[in-house]
């Protein structure tokens, strides 16, 4: 059975992925290094929600912070019925009542420090 975990090694201070690894907790700490860090499935979890900091010693795992609609982070891509808008400010999400009842899906993705996450938002036809 290997140890191995599949990673993104990514830089700290932006946030930008450098590139995909598979090795052990201790192999990817050392090549991330001080300035860097890598996020990780847990075991059976695709969501990739937590991240290694290295910068501490011992390196401690932390689980990445969690959002909601009305608190997305900035920047991010909302993709509303598969349309990415690029969210540059906090913003509300508002849609015009139609005829029927409407649920919409609304994916936000905020980058690897914060999870994927979908929201369904549900509309009242208008009266």
């Amino acid at each position: 059975m290997s140890n191995n975990i599949r990673a993104l090694i990514y830089d700290l201070a932006t946030g930008e992925v450098l590139k995909m690894a598979a090795d052990t907790p201790l192999l990817l700490s050392k090549e991330a290094g001080i300035s860097g860090g890598w996020v990780a499935a847990d075991e059976g979890d695709t969501d990739e929600n937590s991240y290694m900091d290295v910068t501490t010693s011992p390196h401690s795992k932390h689980r990445k912070m969690d959002y909601t609609l009305e608190t997305h982070p900035v920047p991010c891509t909302a993709i509303i019925e598969g349309v990415e808008y690029s969210i540059t400010e906090p913003m509300n999400f508002a849609f015009v009542p139609g005829p029927v009842a409407v649920d919409y899906e609304i994916i936000i993705n905020g980058g690897i420090q914060y999870l994927e996450k979908e929201f369904i938002v549900h509309e009242n036809a208008a009266t």
